[in-house]
C-alpha cells in the first residue's frame, strides 16, 4: 500500500514560527492547543516580500551608499 502524502502547509503560525516547530496547519494546530498558545497565522507574510522595501528604506540606503562613496573616494 503506497505512502499517502503529506499536504503541505502553505503558512505556518505565528507560535509554530517562533519555536521553529512543524505546524499541522489547523486551526488551532496542535502545537498551539498543547501549549495553549493562542494560534494566529499570518494573513499577509508573503505579500511583505512580494513588495520589497519601502520608498522611505530606499532613499535611506542610497544616502548610506552615497556616504560611503564618498568616504572611499577620499582615501
Amino acid at each position: 500500500e503506497p505512502r499517502q502524502k503529506r499536504a503541505k502547509i502553505v503558512s505556518a503560525c505565528s507560535e509554530c514560527r517562533r519555536k521553529k516547530t512543524k505546524c499541522n496547519g489547523e486551526q488551532p494546530c496542535r502545537n498551539c492547543l498543547k501549549s495553549s498558545a493562542q494560534c494566529i497565522y499570518p494573513t499577509s507574510h508573503n505579500d511583505d516580500r512580494r513588495n520589497g522595501p519601502s520608498k522611505q528604506a530606499l532613499e535611506a540606503i542610497e544616502d548610506r551608499l552615497k556616504v560611503i562613496e564618498d568616504m572611499l573616494r577620499t582615501i
